[in-house]
Order: structure tokens, then sequence, then C-alpha cells
């Protein structure tokens, strides 16, 4: 958290999965509870990962949704890409070489 000096707090580490290797990071209320939440391509675990904020700068234990065996998610992004109002995530998987969308949280 910042102070508003110039200067931060201490890193909070959340823990991840023992092979994740975390390469892409969004930041959005996938929740809609106005609480700004994170979403995580782990490469080396082939998921997204999805932390929920709590509004006091921590976040919940991570949610897992897979993108598939030797998938390799290296980079994400968010959109409403089926327009039905709610935020999907786009997911770059190099091993695959294809893009999957992850409809609605």
């Amino acid at each position: 958290m910042g102070y508003g000096n110039g200067s931060f707090s201490e890193q909070i580490v959340y823990k991840l999965p023992n092979r994740s290797s975390p390469v892409w990071l969004i930041v959005h209320d996938f929740s809609k509870d106005n609480v700004q939440d994170m979403a995580v391509a782990n490469f080396n675990e082939n998921h997204v990962g999805i932390l929920l904020g709590y509004g006091n700068g921590t976040f919940g234990d991570i949610i897992i949704y897979s993108t598939g065996t030797n998938s390799g998610p290296c980079a994400i992004a968010i959109g409403d890409f089926n327009n039905d109002n709610n935020i999907d995530i786009a997911v770059a998987n190099l091993h695959r070489k294809t893009i999957g969308i992850m409809f609605g949280y």
C-alpha cells in the first residue's frame, strides 16, 4: 500500500501453487463488489488464478481455472467478448499456440 509520500509498505506475499510461474497479472473487480481483485497467468501450472480482494489491501486464496495440459499461459487480457455484461478473460497459451477465452466471471 502506498503511503502517499512516494514510498510503499513492505510487500504482502501470496502463496501460489508450488510450480507456478506467474507471468502476467491483471487487476479488475471480477466479483462485482466494488473491490479490486487479481487474475494471474501461471505458466508452469497451466492455469489462470483469481484472487478476490477483501477491500483492505489483502486477498483470499487463489481460485484456479485450468488452461489445459501443457498450455503455457503467458498473457491475459479482459473484456466483455460475448456482450453479456460480464467480464471475460482471454488467455494467450504459448505452448499450444492458441488463445482461449474464459467467459463470464
